[in-house]
């Protein structure tokens, strides 16, 4: 009975499609694609929002590993906490095409919501959805889509419908063809969904409700399930392990409150796809009580479904579209902790597919109305559907323009939702950007006010103070971080980065260092930490080890300024001159104005014997930053090479007042007034020297000199014998020592 019910509606619906656009697949599909490219014209002129930095900020996208890292070492993407590589993948790929340019993500976000829209109407056809193109429309216009599309973070929802559409649509084929290798297709397109999003887990139920209708389920239909649902068990566990290698707080929630609470959800997904308005980010967290109130949500779930029972004509179809709705939203019903459930319970983005099934009981209603009041004219019909789509096509324009930047979005959510901290925390993070650091502050307070334990804006308002240069206060909020239960990976790489720098700055060399390695245990490529370790290591002499960190940077962002500079400074070092310039060159056409790789550029040209270039290039320095300290001692070693000892001494003078214990400094006024035959002064700088730097070897050596030139050979000779015993090998004080014993009129022992 079923089956020639199928049959009869499909006959029907085809009679009708005939003499429509609808039955046009070019036209009915350029309509829909067209329609859905004018609706989120706004969201091709926006920029990255909230934590599209997974994105942005994620070293995989930039290294030539990525895809292989996304694949097979999956905990290496540590700005994602699920396996959904295929979502990554195509960033990757378009990463290599347009860069970071949000134009191109945004632009393949569209259309492949156009393409799902497109792939939606002919299945509905297919399954004879009566009208089903304006099903199709319906979904592309819908602003309840809009998270899902604006948000390029968002491809998940966009790529795993996609593929499960595919795969719903290949077995349909399979089981009227018999045709066994659409089967495997259907097996690695269902895979592909889950590698997208794990909400795909679902399609072997919708395939169950589709025999059910036509009368087809068989043991042999049932047999050919079960590897799906195998497929669907593996892949969704092993989601659900790398979930969990991640830090996902508890809720809290008991078995009871988890079923009111998706009873609740499943009411207010209905009425936003019925009155999408007042559409955030960030909806208010409920509060699940055992109370009367929430009891009505099931209770009104219940009464529609056992309605549907008494209905002979459209229950069928009304109890199928409900049941594909809750089951396919399932996974998302809080069952399972998720990490979102800390700020919300509910998000736009959970419904994109699970909507779909009552957009095509909708679409069927409004069919079935049309027809009752017009019949078969169709200019009438066209300007319903007209109509109709209209207004949601103006209200997917507006929500699409919210995600013009964060500032436009997170203002927006301030004034639908003002007691959540997330919107107050990422307003403030936009803010800080285009430098109004005084609303920062504020913000940022009001984050941690309204929750306190939310790591994020912890973690914000302690970079905050930092930059602010309240050492101790930023400290406290980055040790709280690390110790939040429910900080990520990548939250604690900042955070014990952030004590490092700190430490650095307070001259404890090792208390930085171990921080800094503590937030590469975290993140193995947070930039941060790989630099100024990198640093550290390099001015400790460690260059192997600092090496290895400069290339890891590189690999992992190759615009890094401080990975190109670090690299040629081992390079300087080693003497590796042509390699070192080409780094340095690197480092300055990614940063023209970045002092460090200017200083060692200059120290390059002076080595080649560019005299002329080097003090043009510390003088390019100090037009940037007049106080720069290596600039300045720089420049005064180089005029005083050239002869100009005044404007030297006044180089050298003034590093001394900025930094009076800089030893490289001292030396270099010791030698030059050494030079000028003031040999009193340039012992007592000398002197200064090594009293910083006891294993100074060159500062005792030409003290040494300056006590010969005053006669003071035995002094000198002490000198003498104390730098060779640092530097044993030295050909050149060996002969010097033994002169100044032969003066002293002593002989080696």
């Amino acid at each position: 009975m079923k089956k020639r019910l199928y049959e009869r509606e499909r006959r029907s619906l085809s009679s009708i499609e005939n003499k429509t656009l609808a039955n046009s697949v070019v036209v009915g599909s350029l309509l829909i694609a067209g329609a859905t490219i004018i609706a989120y014209v706004p969201a091709l002129k926006a920029q990255y929002v909230w934590d599209d930095t997974a994105l942005t900020a994620n070293p995989l996208m930039h290294i030539t590993g990525g895809l292989w890292y996304l694949w097979a070492h999956p905990s290496a993407n540590t700005t994602e906490e699920h396996f959904w590589p295929i979502v990554y993948s195509t960033f990757w790929i378009e990463n290599r095409i347009w860069g970071l340019a949000p134009l191109g993500y945004h632009l393949i976000n569209i259309l492949f919501h156009a393409v799902n829209s497109i792939l939606l109407w002919r299945l509905l056809r297919h399954l004879a959805n009566p009208g089903a193109w304006l099903a199709g429309a319906l979904f592309a216009l819908h602003p309840l889509h809009v998270e899902s599309v604006a948000w390029v973070i968002e491809r998940k929802d966009l790529l795993s419908t996609f593929f499960y559409l595919l795969a719903f649509r290949t077995y349909i084929r399979f089981v009227e063809d018999n045709a066994r290798t659409k089967y495997f297709l259907v097996l690695l397109l269902y895979a592909a969904s889950l590698l997208s999003k794990s909400v795909a887990v679902t399609l072997p139920f919708a395939l169950l409700l589709w025999l059910y209708w036509k009368n087809r389920i068989t043991p042999r239909q049932i047999a050919l399930i079960v590897p799906l649902v195998g497929v669907g068990i593996c892949l969704t566990l092993l989601d659900l392990h790398f979930v969990h290698l991640r830090v996902i707080p508890p809720s809290g929630l008991s078995v009871f409150q988890r079923g009111l609470l998706a009873s609740r959800e499943v009411a207010f997904y209905i009425l936003k796809l019925l009155w999408p308005i007042n559409l955030v980010t960030n909806y208010p967290r409920w509060t699940i009580r055992i109370s009367l109130f929430d009891f009505l949500f099931p209770m009104a779930l219940c009464t529609i479904l056992a309605a549907t029972c008494f209905c002979k004509r459209w229950g069928y179809s009304v109890r199928s579209a409900f049941l594909f709705f809750l089951v396919t939203l399932l996974p998302m019903m809080g069952f399972i902790d998720f990490g979102f459930m800390r700020l919300s319970f509910v998000a736009d983005r959970f419904q994109y597919l699970a909507g779909a099934g009552l957009i095509a009981l909708a679409a069927a209603a409004l069919h079935h109305l049309s027809n009752a009041l017009i019949g078969s004219r169709l200019v009438p019909k066209y300007a319903t559907m007209v109509t109709l789509l209209m207004p949601l096509g103006l209200l997917t324009w507006r929500q699409a323009a919210l995600y013009k930047n964060d500032e436009t979005l997170f203002t927006y959510n301030i004034a639908k939702n003002p007691a959540a901290a997330m919107p107050y925390d990422n307003l403030a993070v936009a803010l800080s950007k285009r430098g109004a650091m005084g609303q920062v502050r504020a913000n940022l307070e009001k984050a941690v006010t309204l929750d306190p334990t939310f790591p994020n804006a912890v973690l914000n308002m302690g970079s905050y103070l930092n930059l602010e240069d309240s050492r101790e206060e930023a400290a406290v909020y980055f040790g709280k971080v690390v110790e939040l239960s429910d900080a990520s990976a990548l939250e604690r790489a900042v955070a014990w980065s952030g004590l490092g720098s700190i430490a650095e700055r307070n001259r404890d060399i090792d208390s930085a260092s171990q921080y800094y390695t503590r937030s590469l245990d975290s993140d193995p490529y947070h930039g941060d930490a790989l630099a100024h370790l990198g640093y550290i290591l390099l001015a400790q002499g460690e260059l192997s080890r600092a090496n290895d960190l400069f290339c890891r940077l590189v690999d992992a962002n190759p615009d890094s300024p401080d990975g190109w500079n670090g690299l040629g400074s081992i390079q300087l070092q080693m003497g590796h001159w042509d390699q070192a310039e080409k780094d340095l060159k690197r480092s300055l056409d990614l940063a023209p104005r970045y002092v460090d790789a200017l200083n060692n550029f200059g120290i390059l040209d002076r080595n080649r014997g560019r005299v002329d270039d080097a003090v043009m290039m510390f003088n390019k320095v100090l037009t940037i930053d007049p106080n720069n300290i290596r600039a300045l001692n720089n420049l005064g070693a180089m005029l005083a090479r050239q002869g100009k000892d005044a404007e030297a001494e006044v180089c050298l003078s003034r590093v001394l007042e900025l930094a009076p214990n800089l030893g490289e400094s001292l030396y270099n006024l010791g030698v030059m007034k050494a030079r000028q035959r003031n040999f009193d002064q340039a012992i007592q700088l000398f002197d200064r020297a090594t009293t910083i730097d006891p294993m100074n070897v060159q500062a005792i050596t030409q003290r040494a000199s300056a006590r010969l030139e005053l006669n003071e050979v035995a002094a000198a000779v002490e000198d003498l014998t104390q730098a060779l015993s640092l530097d044993p090998n030295n050909t050149d004080l060996k002969t010097m020592l033994a002169k100044a014993r032969e003066k002293l009129g002593t002989s080696q022992p």
